[in-house]
């Protein structure tokens, strides 16, 4: 896979497969502690970078992807999705984004992309990807 990395922003060239990313997409992950929902700062201020590359945001819709890992119940993961999906749905509406852009998508612990039978892969679920996906006009 080859993937270009600038800050936390990933310039994906191939779909990643439980989320069907695009070649013209842009992802940017939000990642968290485990069992929390915040937002630090230094995420925040590279989500607002990543956000204001976009020049016209008519050609774009926004999606946002929660995971989590697979610690705790299934019910609580989805419930923690939910809740990293809206805090950083909140960090995009501070930028004056347009709401009826935005999809929300819940996977809690349903659809990791890393192995969740080991830490790193673990710390790396507890994420929401940003994407942009590119319009087909």
């Amino acid at each position: 896979m080859k993937v270009l990395f600038t800050s936390l922003v990933l310039l994906v060239t191939i779909p990643l497969l439980s989320q069907n990313i695009g070649t013209e997409d842009r992802v940017m992950a939000i990642y968290f502690g485990g069992g929390s929902y915040y937002v630090d700062r230094e995420q925040a201020n590279d989500l607002e970078d990543f956000i204001n590359e976009i020049d016209d945001f008519r050609e774009y819709e926004v999606e946002l992807h929660g995971h989590t890992d697979n610690i705790g119940s299934l019910e609580f993961n989805q419930y923690l999705s939910a809740m990293r999906c809206e805090a950083v749905l909140n960090e995009i509406l501070r930028l004056e984004v347009d709401p009826s852009i935005i999809t929300v998508h819940d996977f809690g612990e349903l659809s990791p992309l890393y192995d969740n039978d080991t830490w790193v892969g673990k710390r790396k679920n507890r994420r929401v990807d940003v994407v942009l996906r590119k319009v087909v006009m």
